[in-house]
């Protein structure tokens, strides 16, 4: 939901490893030389996954975000908490966690440009190398995967040449099911979730910081 798609916030901010250098946004952070810090955050905003060709859904109130940081990649997880299904007002579940609760499992980002004017800095969330799997979870109707080759989330805060205390990612969608952007800079591979063999989308927005304290600061190159 990204996971259930969302929340995701928390989320993660970049474009494919072998694009993350010149041409790509770097963020920085106090970390070991400067290249490296955690990040960690909660957010009480709605994260919502949804699919094409049917009105169920999954709504989650809060989002917890934790991950890993350098100039132009990274890792991060999503659990996303109050979770239920809009049709029975029910809980979803991933296994081992407690009810309502649905966790990701650890994700690959990379900074990536959502369009192609070089300031609207963003992030591709990948599975892992070998794998499609962003997260599993149990509803009243049933197991449910969400899987995918990748989710582009964009970053509003701290904007390119600034810095902050936190930053800000949100996942939004243009139709049901259908991410607003699925292309880095509109254009080569389309990424996109699904769960049941349906495409999907995660709408929600979350703000991390850095565990020990100090400022991000965003450079578009």
């Amino acid at each position: 939901m990204m996971l259930l798609a969302t929340a995701l916030t928390a989320l993660a901010f970049a474009a494919l490893p072998a694009m993350a250098s010149a041409g790509t946004p770097q963020i920085h952070c106090p970390g070991t030389s400067g290249t490296h810090c955690e990040f960690s955050g909660t957010t009480s905003s709605k994260v919502e996954l949804t699919k094409t060709s049917t009105s169920l859904a999954v709504h989650c109130s809060q989002t917890t975000v934790s991950g890993t940081i350098t100039t132009s990649e990274g890792t991060v997880r999503f659990q996303f908490h109050n979770c239920t299904d809009n049709l029975f007002g029910l809980p979803c579940t991933t296994s081992g966690q407690s009810s309502g609760t649905i966790t990701t499992t650890l994700l690959p980002y990379d900074n990536i440009y959502t369009t192609d004017n070089n300031t609207s800095p963003g992030v591709l969330v990948t599975p892992a190398t070998g794998s499609s799997h962003f997260a599993s979870f149990t509803c009243a109707n049933g197991a449910n995967v969400v899987s995918g080759n990748g989710v582009i989330g964009s970053l509003s805060s701290p904007a390119c040449g600034a810095e902050s205390a936190s930053l800000t990612l949100g996942f939004t969608a243009s139709s049901k099911g259908h991410q607003t952007h699925k292309q880095i800079t509109n254009t080569g591979t389309i990424y996109d979730l699904t769960s049941e063999g349906l495409t999907a989308s995660q709408v929600g927005s979350g703000t991390v910081t850095i565990v020990g304290g100090g400022n991000f600061s965003v450079t578009c190159v």
